[in-house]
């Protein structure tokens, strides 16, 4: 892995974190909307049930702005170069300073 991220030190900077840093984390506000809307108050009777929790809360993100909400609160936001750019198919990244291209 250190190999490759110096092959790619011309347009990525890599930034050590905290060893636990939710807010720097858009996955924490997924999971905390998720357990707070489709989970909260619901005594499953496995993991299949918790399952299809899961998965209706995370259709339910993916159809709404939700997720670049998690992404701006984290510091994150999607460049919107093309109409399409930010919802499918490659999108551009940018942390303050820093441009990431990844497929979401």
């Amino acid at each position: 892995m250190k190999q490759y991220l110096e092959s790619q030190r011309s347009w990525l900077k890599v930034e050590t974190l905290p060893g636990y840093s939710p807010d720097l984390n858009p996955v924490e506000d997924l999971w905390g909307n998720i357990k707070g809307q489709e989970l909260a108050n619901r005594c499953v009777a496995g993991l299949g049930e918790a399952e299809d929790g899961v998965s209706s809360g995370m259709a339910r993100v993916r159809q709404s702005q939700l997720g670049f909400s998690f992404l701006h609160h984290a510091g994150l936001y999607c460049k919107k170069e093309n109409p399409r750019l930010c919802r499918g198919g490659s999108r551009s990244l940018t942390v303050p300073g820093v441009r990431l291209s990844t497929l979401l």
